[in-house]
């Protein structure tokens, strides 16, 4: 593999996206590919496919539109964090199977989502280049989330309540269980579902937890209205914005969309900014005792002692994860795993 610097490529993504925290993953990826244009998804044309098919790859964030990969004649990768666990990827996904240039199409994705050679580990980098500075911490807890969908169906609630607490791969849980195949036949969306509203019950355990703290704390929630006159609602910030609200923060929490392997972008942001990261319990933030002291689950008010904990002893803990903050930094080095995936993207793609 040749310098990165030397590759030419074009990094797609819808505008209002690149406006959010995902547009801090163009600014990452172009230190390394000084050659990379930047086109939004909404103004693709013909004159605009046919610059991008000179080059050597193409990196597109979902989704992705099917009539534009067909015109594609060079390598795409596809960072899809969510594959398959929504309506939109597992249709697009039937449909791509299909392409006669599906030997040239790779996701980017989270390892329990993989479901051939052409998937691609995605551990996921933090923002080195998001430097810390001596902002007021005046904000307490940030939240920052989107509204999910809501199914309301016994059968798929009855399952997401089984798993709302689970911390592994639930793609393989799933489908090893017996009756869930069998379910599938009448539903061939119920994953999907399942996933979903496992997500919309968590949000709603840690704004019930969030609840019971605001009127003690100063709390902000980002994108996800709490219905709750004690906690700050942000209904849209761009990543600018965002950025500051983590400087101003004590804690992050970090929730995922039901990874296993990959860090959410939400700890790639804390951790520079030195904003302590609560976490969910998924075996990528396993280090030491990390877990114990900065780790949740969603057993009932888990959250909400944990975070109490924190703030009531906040000087400790602030120093604390500085030392974890240090490992996890050395770790996930954005240069070698940046490296290492591109080494795979290149020798699986035959790119020279």
């Amino acid at each position: 593999m040749q310098n990165l610097k030397n590759y030419s490529c074009s990094f797609l993504i819808r505008e209002h996206e690149f406006k959010g925290i995902p547009g801090l993953t163009y600014f990452h990826y172009k230190k390394f590919f000084p050659k990379m244009d930047l086109f939004f998804i909404e103004d693709i044309n013909d004159s605009i496919i046919k610059k991008i098919n000179k080059q050597d790859f193409i990196w597109i964030r979902r989704p992705y539109n099917l009539n534009f990969l067909k015109k594609l004649s060079i390598p795409i990768l596809i960072q899809d964090e969510r594959f398959r666990s929504n309506k939109f990827s597992e249709n697009q996904f039937n449909k791509i199977k299909s392409l006669p240039t599906r030997d040239k199409i790779f996701f980017l994705t989270d390892r329990s989502y993989k479901l051939d050679e052409n998937c691609i580990d995605d551990r996921y980098f933090l923002y080195t280049e998001l430097k810390k500075d001596k902002t007021k911490k005046d904000i307490d807890v940030l939240f920052i989330g989107t509204k999910k969908d809501y199914y309301d169906q016994k059968i798929i609630n009855d399952i997401a309540f089984k798993f709302h607490n689970y911390f592994g791969d639930l793609r393989k849980k799933f489908h090893s269980i017996s009756k869930y195949k069998f379910f599938k036949y009448f539903d061939f969306e119920l994953f999907a579902k399942v996933v979903n509203t496992v997500k919309y019950k968590r949000r709603i355990i840690i704004l019930d937890n969030l609840k019971k703290l605001s009127s003690d704390y100063n709390i902000y929630s980002i994108g996800y209205n709490p219905n709750c006159k004690t906690i700050n609602y942000i209904s849209y910030a761009n990543k600018d914005e965002i950025i500051n609200y983590v400087r101003r923060s004590k804690i992050l929490i970090v929730n995922t969309s039901l990874h296993n392997h990959t860090l959410n972008e939400r700890f790639s942001l804390a951790l520079p900014l030195e904003c302590i990261a609560v976490v969910e319990k998924y075996p990528q933030y396993k280090y030491k005792d990390f877990l114990q002291k900065y780790g949740f689950t969603y057993r009932k008010f888990d959250l909400e002692k944990k975070i109490k904990k924190i703030l009531l002893n906040y000087r400790f803990f602030k120093k604390d994860f500085q030392k974890y903050n240090k490992a996890f930094t050395k770790n996930y080095n954005s240069k070698k795993i940046i490296q290492n995936l591109f080494k795979t993207f290149f020798r699986r793609a035959k790119i020279n």
